[in-house]
């Protein structure tokens, strides 16, 4: 239940960070974009090109990015054989409480970027 509270906190906290860093500062449905032809527009028309990142590892962990060689699941269940219950647990509400911080959100801001791919394992859809 812990988790499943920490991970909605935390997509509402880059939800809420995204509009934070609209440079309109106006109204969430005047900041909506949609597709006109071969261009991402804003409500007024104007073109807007989205500057981002994947938040990629924390929410599903991508083999690609972590280094490990199997997937998620598999990854998980090698960890709980070898680390045991507590050991594990305590590995991943580290890995939850510091891998996306303040200062993350901060440094990517100052480069700019208004968009952040957010990759979610359905392990956390089925937690709630």
């Amino acid at each position: 239940m812990k988790r499943t509270i920490f991970y909605l906190l935390l997509i509402v906290i880059l939800v809420s960070f995204l509009s934070a860093c609209s440079e309109t500062g106006k109204s969430t449905d005047e900041n909506w974009l949609e597709v006109s032809g071969d261009r991402i527009v804003n409500q007024k028309g104007d073109t807007v090109c989205l500057k981002g990142f994947g938040l990629g590892g924390m929410l599903h962990m991508e083999n690609f990015i972590n280094g490990y060689t199997a997937n998620e699941e598999a990854m998980r269940e090698g960890l709980l054989e070898v680390m045991g219950r507590e050991k594990y647990d305590l590995y991943f509400d580290h890995v939850m409480e510091n891998y996306f911080t303040e200062a993350d959100a901060q440094y990517i801001h100052s480069l700019g970027l208004n968009l952040v791919r957010i990759s979610v394992n359905t392990i956390f859809l089925k937690m709630i």
